[in-house]
């Protein structure tokens, strides 16, 4: 059997259902605002599911579109008093989701950890090796460039930081000394001339670097070769398709194209010189030649903020051919499917409306082009129970809607009092909209019967109103 929006209250409150009898209970304060069941059935489309109490054989049906997208049959649900409100608790859902979630990554996490360990020891063992073997082939080195000799045979080739001892038939003209310095690095090279060691110069038509195969090649005014590595090139210019390195500094670089992973610098400037961008912290802006900010974007405490203050509408369009746009009139996106939340309301265009009067009868002309009107939303605030409540029914251009607002307020274990009040809207096809109020009832039901309060002065104020299409 059906059951009404008061009998539901009355069994969420403890009783048995049924209105103009006496329930034989004792509601504790804990009992009076939560209340536990099984999920019997859901009608996501409906946004509704009905609920079988812990304790009562009747089931009652909850209105409530988003737990109906989460909850299925046989779940447990805890229902919780929020203000004058029974809504369902989520967070039994979410936390299973979530535990599971955690378990997985936990696990994962686990054998990243063994793997990372068993990796850190194989690289140590490795710098451990490595490092004894710097010595060894810093001696070999030394000792063999020490003893090498000039492809004539009768030239020596020394190496060290102090000038070597002569052999005992003494230098040649032509052997060569390779000084290094305290790190065993070749720091200049010297040629015996019969008396002294002066500075090694290299005449040639070119040098080819062993293992090029033709490819290095350094000749009379050029360089050729796939790659220099060097602490510094000091040159006026460099003319070459790729140039790799870890910095490159300069007052000025004109290229056609900049292929990089990180840009450094302080402003980025149009060649025509009109308007920037600049980063400033963690702001980035677009300025024009007369430095007006044009857009600006940044993130603060977990806000992302565009800034457009000199344009009338910030439009984001997709590859799918939908725009998103927001103007001081309203928020549009032309997909026909809902994309955002307004008031807690999906829409696909949204627009505010203002009411006249808070508790009389107004009309306001909307002056935005809706052709695809569809709904509407009031939102209300009951003065008797200083509660507030939002109403969404459907309505189009020439339509006529009537619309309840209502609240339901627990006085006392044997009382409830409703406030209700019809009130009509229309929107002609001038796109004229207007609220007709009518006359509130204010009602009690008791344990020992009904009561009606037929003239209770204003129950309800209209906050604010929105068109939606």
């Amino acid at each position: 059997m059906e059951m009404s929006e008061i009998q539901a209250a009355r069994l969420l409150l403890g009783g048995d259902g049924r209105a103009g009898q006496a329930a034989s209970r004792q509601v504790g304060q804990e009992s009076a605002s939560v209340r536990y069941g099984e999920v019997k059935s859901v009608d996501a489309e409906a946004g509704t599911m009905t609920v079988l109490l812990d304790g009562q054989s009747q089931e009652i049906t909850l209105t409530d579109a988003t737990a109906s997208t989460r909850l299925k049959a046989g779940d447990r649900v805890k229902i919780v008093k929020q203000g004058q409100s029974w809504v369902i608790d989520l967070a039994g859902g979410i936390s299973r989701a979530l535990d599971t979630a955690v378990s997985e990554a936990s696990e994962r996490m686990d054998a990243h950890d063994k793997t990372m360990a068993e990796q850190q020891k194989e690289i140590k063992a490795a710098q451990d090796e490595l490092a004894g073997m710097d010595g060894k082939i810093s001696d070999a080195v030394d000792a063999a460039i020490s003893q090498l000799e000039t492809p004539d045979g009768g030239n020596h080739i020394y190496a060290g930081e102090t000038e070597p001892a002569p052999p005992k038939d003494g230098f040649k003209a032509g052997d060569l000394w390779y000084q290094t310095n305290a790190d065993s690095q070749i720091a200049a090279v010297k040629v015996w001339n019969g008396t002294v060691w002066n500075g090694y110069d290299m005449v040639a038509n070119s040098i080819l670097v062993a293992g090029s195969v033709d490819s290095t090649l350094i000749a009379d005014g050029a360089v050729t070769t796939s790659k220099i590595t060097a602490k510094a090139v000091t040159a006026d210019q460099i003319a070459a398709n790729t140039i790799t390195g870890e910095e490159i500094k300069a007052a000025s670089v004109d290229v056609n194209s900049i292929a990089s992973d990180d840009i450094y610098c302080k402003r980025l400037t149009a060649t025509d010189g009109n308007g920037y961008i600049e980063m400033t912290g963690s702001k980035l802006e677009m300025l024009g030649s007369d430095s007006k900010i044009l857009f600006a974007i940044w993130v603060k405490n977990g806000v992302c903020h565009l800034d457009a203050v000199n344009t009338n509408m910030i439009s984001i369009d997709t590859l799918s051919g939908s725009t998103f746009k927001i103007t001081n009139s309203g928020y549009i996106f032309s997909s026909m499917n809902p994309g955002f939340r307004v008031n807690s309301v999906s829409a696909v265009e949204s627009y505010p409306i203002t009411p006249g009067s808070a508790t009389e009868s107004f009309s306001k002309q909307v002056n935005y082009p809706m052709p695809n009107l569809s709904y509407a939303v009031i939102y209300y605030k009951c003065t008797y129970a200083n509660t507030v409540g939002s109403v969404k029914f459907p309505i189009t251009k020439g339509g006529l809607a009537n619309v309840v607002l209502k609240d339901f307020v627990d006085v006392n274990d044997s009382t409830i009092v409703g406030c209700i009040e019809n009130i009509a809207v229309v929107v002609d096809a001038a796109m004229k909209f207007t609220v007709t109020r009518g006359k509130p009832f204010r009602f009690a039901i008791k344990d020992s019967g009904n009561s009606i309060n037929s003239n209770p002065g204003p129950q309800f104020e209209i906050t604010k109103m929105t068109l939606c299409c």
